[in-house]
């Protein structure tokens, strides 16, 4: 049933083993709201830095900056950020560490992250090196970042050999989700992020994906109150697994990869242009759930019910074609979740019932690459 009442905000605990951060969900940020909002978080400091993007700075950096300087009271510095994935580099960690420095920044001071994923992920790891460790503030921008990477901690940037080499797990104090900044998304983006929706239910809740595909007339057309159900979901699915395993240690936390595994090395292989993230996981879960239908007999009425659905959303459901399965799997030989050279994957029994398969064949690997690829021909 389609949403009809959403309240002003919503405030959710996120509990992790050494401390508690709050997450805020609305679509009314003024600062009178804002300002009660902080304070209950006990969210307080005399300089607060803003890292941004140049996308993000243009529409929303001079209301937020004067936010603060006016309701707050603080000093207020910031640094912009080139657009795109590829300044989740040591070269921009170092341009920011510097910039901290400069200022100079001290140890009481807050590090706000305003923007999608690429600005939480560097801003979350500088705020977790600099003066061995700086409170941080999330604003994410994008739906992606909303129902995701706002989400647990995980900050990371990349290196040439594959996404997210290095990192680490660094919570934020608090999290505030402004629905309104994602009416102003392109189209690409926007849909890019329906791919992390999707798997939110794959992995969690067969009635989400039930809810998605009665009421995708909403998420398209991006109806408010469609949009709280639709993060508020997402972010809860995400903080009951993290609240579980933090730190990725049971293989609980690590279904939210679902997807991602031949993702990264898409995005990898591609040097982080010409396809999105969520475009590149849209991809990996048609090739996982394609896995887990030959390896433990996953439905193949849901595996072309789920192609349908990422159809639907504009999203892609075929490799590349521009790259090989050979490129492919020597990539996949990087990603974080192998051990002692093993390749595992994130595949499904069921909706709803995420395993962690252990020492997947090559072979077979390939095998559904190749046939994936195959299944171009033909439209």
């Amino acid at each position: 049933m389609a949403q009809t009442f959403f309240p002003d905000y919503q405030v959710s605990p996120v509990s992790c083993a050494n401390h508690t951060y709050s997450l805020l969900i609305s679509d009314k940020l003024n600062d009178s709201v804002l300002a009660h909002l902080f304070k209950q978080m006990s969210v307080s400091a005399n300089q607060w830095f803003i890292i941004t993007d140049q996308n993000v700075a243009n529409l929303y950096l001079d209301e937020i900056k004067h936010f603060l300087e006016r309701s707050l009271k603080v000093e207020v510095y910031f640094f912009t950020l080139p657009n795109g994935e590829k300044t989740k580099s040591l070269t921009f960690v170092e341009q920011l560490w510097n910039a901290l420095a400069n200022v100079p920044f001290n140890r009481d001071g807050i590090i706000l992250a305003l923007g999608g994923g690429v600005v939480g992920d560097l801003a979350g790891f500088v705020a977790s090196t600099y003066l061995r460790g700086l409170r941080w503030v999330y604003m994410p921008t994008t739906l992606l970042a909303q129902v995701d990477a706002s989400i647990g901690g995980k900050t990371a940037i990349n290196l040439s050999q594959g996404k997210n080499l290095v990192g680490s797990f660094y919570s934020p104090h608090a999290v505030i989700c402004h629905l309104n900044s994602l009416l102003t998304l392109s189209d690409e983006e926007y849909l890019n992020a329906l791919a992390e929706v999707v798997k939110c239910a794959l992995i969690a809740d067969k009635n989400f994906l039930d809810w998605i595909e009665k009421n995708q007339t909403g998420i398209l057309s991006r109806s408010l109150p469609t949009l709280f159900y639709l993060v508020k979901r997402c972010t809860q699915i995400k903080i009951e697994l993290v609240e579980k395993d933090e730190h990725d240690h049971l293989d609980i936390r690590i279904a939210l990869n679902f997807g991602h595994t031949l993702a990264h090395a898409i995005e990898c292989n591609l040097g982080y242009e010409g396809i999105k993230h969520g475009q590149a996981v849209s991809i990996g879960m048609v090739v996982a759930l394609t896995l887990s239908h030959t390896l433990l007999n996953f439905p193949l009425e849901e595996v072309n019910r789920v192609k349908q659905l990422l159809k639907q959303f504009s999203l892609p459901v075929r490799l590349p074609s521009t790259l090989t399965v050979n490129q492919l799997v020597k990539s996949i030989q990087f990603d974080k979740k192998n051990q002692f050279k093993s390749t595992r994957f994130i595949l499904l029994e069921d909706i709803s019932k995420p395993i962690v398969y252990q020492n997947l064949s090559h072979v077979i690997l390939k095998a559904v690459l190749h046939d994936i690829n195959a299944s171009q021909e033909g439209g």
